[in-house]
């Protein structure tokens, strides 16, 4: 039902339209009926109103101010105008004033049911519209919010290291803060294979949170060790800092508690920007049997990169054949090694791509 308050200095008027329009039939509610257009605006104040049907002449607030009011002040709430032939000239002033529709006295009953089912209607297809909006805007915020993620991964695996890139996805990520600081917090947990699988999602989502300065992901989950980045207020990174730990703390015991999650805070590294966080020197990866995974020996880095110069020419040129053959035995040799060090190499040829 949508709400409806009714003015007219006519006490006759008034209960007319109170006792003989089947307003529910419409689907209206009048939820205030009132003599003067001070006492709709008081309405007005204390709850939200879908259309006001109010006479054009009163006392002390004319329809017509009333309506300016409710356009300056109230602009989500229709107004509905009463008025007599002679004040036509009124009429057609109230319609620059934003007024959805009037209505001539003597008032019909078909000339409102006119009025009132279009108003309905109207109403029905703003209503559909926001609540799309407001789906959307949601489908937006969780969108930004992995895209953001996505970011600090990429940063964090190597594949974004053009600075003039991230200091424009800086920019758009973080636009209330001047300048980005990056804190780094990573945590052992010790945990079988399978069990890494099954509690990874729960730490993704338990281990990102908005601080004051500072928004906060869990990027990565390998080899028994979470890595959470922070992106802070270079101005206020010493504050921050004290406060992302409070936080961090605070959810290292609900993980504890409500998943017996233990988890041991290994290292803590700040650094002044997101290009220096995306040059520093990346960890090396361990093999499921706690040992380093082997290294390229020298001719092998050597092929690989004339590898990947090769790929990118390919890229360039357009010649979509040559590269997927390409790629092909490049992912064909990277099976040799571990997967870890396979997804740095691949992480590695994309980001020169």
């Amino acid at each position: 039902m949508f709400k409806l308050v009714i003015a007219d200095d006519e006490i006759r008027i008034r209960e007319g339209f109170m006792r003989i329009v089947n307003w529910a039939d419409m689907r209206f509610q009048v939820t205030g009926c009132y003599s003067d257009g001070s006492y709709v605006l008081e309405h007005l104040r204390r709850e939200h109103v879908d259309v006001v049907l109010t006479d054009i002449k009163m006392k002390n607030i004319s329809g017509l101010d009333l309506a300016q009011k409710i356009k300056e002040e109230y602009p989500n709430t229709y107004c509905v105008l009463v008025s007599a032939y002679q004040e036509f000239d009124f009429a057609h002033q109230a319609i620059a004033l934003g007024v959805k529709d009037y209505l001539f006295k003597p008032t019909r009953l078909n000339d409102i049911r006119r009025v009132f089912v279009k108003l309905a209607q109207d109403l029905e297809h703003e209503s559909e519209l926001l609540e799309q909006q407001d789906v959307n805007r949601c489908k937006y915020e969780e969108m930004s919010q992995l895209w953001r993620s996505q970011f600090l991964y990429d940063l964090y695996m190597g594949a974004i290291r053009n600075e003039e890139l991230i200091k424009k996805q800086e920019e758009h990520y973080y636009p209330e803060i001047k300048r980005c600081a990056v804190i780094t917090v990573d945590y052992s947990v010790d945990l079988s294979a399978q069990q890494q699988e099954e509690v990874q999602g729960i730490l993704y989502r338990l281990f990102q949170g908005t601080l004051e300065h500072t928004t906060f992901d869990a990027v990565s989950f390998e080899d028994n060790t979470l890595s959470v980045i922070a992106v802070a207020d270079a101005d206020t990174l010493k504050e921050d800092e004290e406060a992302l730990s409070i936080r961090l703390a605070d959810l290292v015991m609900q993980a504890d508690e409500a998943a017996g999650i233990k988890l041991c805070k290994v290292s803590v590294h700040t650094y002044k920007t997101l290009y220096a966080f995306s040059c520093r020197p990346r960890r090396m990866f361990h093999s499921a049997a706690g040992q380093e995974s082997p290294e390229l020996d020298g001719s092998s880095q050597a092929h690989f990169r004339l590898q990947q110069r090769a790929l990118l020419s390919y890229i360039s040129a357009d010649d979509e054949e040559k590269a997927q053959a390409l790629a092909g035995e490049m992912v064909l040799q990277l099976g040799n090694l571990s997967p870890a060090m396979a997804q740095m190499l691949v992480v590695d040829t994309a980001a020169s791509i």
